[in-house]
């Protein structure tokens, strides 16, 4: 009975040894795993953080020259806006070069309007300009900085101006069109600007109300269980272009 007991002992301790094997190496494997899976999660994020594209954050608005019923419309925007003969092509290379506006006009003033709707279906804007303009070296352009704005071409005027800033002279326009690789709206005219002279720039535009703090954007607040917007403006240095 003694010996028995004593086999029979061993036998329970060789399984006790064998279970306490098993704890110790599915503890070590777990921490394996939960390394590996750590190790991976790193490496999915680093993929994921490097080689994910973003969607493009300016939509162009679809042209609708209504005045009250303006919409804006996922649309890619393109290179030119205007009719078939004035589509111009731009030299990629000059792109990364030339990027400041022409020196052979300097704005003297802008007479900016801006009309927004602030509904929940409709955040948008109507805007009018007339920028007067000194001509500092005779040329035949006159270059803006544009950005995410649906311009009226039909509206478009260049006027020479006399000493009372008067309006003596409509100029001719040839084409219009946006280089949007520099973000310029381009002007280009029949005839010279004459160096000396001051001309007048008016322009008709449509444009979104958006929430991401550049140029004219929304805000909001509330009243109770109301919503109310707000339209804001950042016009300072690349912002006033939009």
């Amino acid at each position: 009975m003694r010996d028995s007991f004593a086999m029979d002992n061993a036998r329970h301790n060789d399984r006790f040894e064998s279970k306490k094997a098993f704890m110790k190496l599915s503890r070590t494997g777990f921490f394996l795993i939960i390394a590996i899976f750590l190790c991976s999660l790193v490496a999915v994020s680093l993929l994921v953080y490097n080689f994910a594209v973003c969607p493009q954050e300016d939509p162009q608005l679809s042209e609708n020259h209504h005045h009250h019923h303006i919409r804006p419309e996922l649309l890619k925007p393109t290179l030119s806006l205007t009719t078939p003969a004035q589509n111009n092509e731009i030299d990629s290379q000059k792109v990364t070069k030339d990027l400041r506006l022409p020196r052979s006009i300097k704005p003297v003033s802008y007479d900016v309007v801006l009309l927004p709707f602030l509904v929940a279906d409709n955040f948008t804007f109507n805007g009018e300009i007339a920028i007067k303009v000194h001509i500092v070296e005779t040329c035949k352009n006159i270059t803006l900085h544009s950005m995410s704005l649906i311009v009226n071409w039909s509206y478009s005027q260049i006027q020479k101006l006399d000493g009372d800033d008067q309006p003596i002279e409509n100029v001719s326009i040839v084409s219009q069109y946006f280089a949007e690789e520099k973000q310029f709206l381009v002007i280009e005219t029949k005839n010279e600007l004459e160096a000396g002279s001051f001309y007048v720039v008016k322009l008709k535009f449509v444009g979104a109300i958006k929430d991401n703090l550049q140029g004219f954007y929304k805000s909001s607040y509330n009243v109770g269980s109301e919503t109310k917007w707000i339209a804001s403006t950042q016009f300072q240095a690349t912002d006033a272009r939009r």
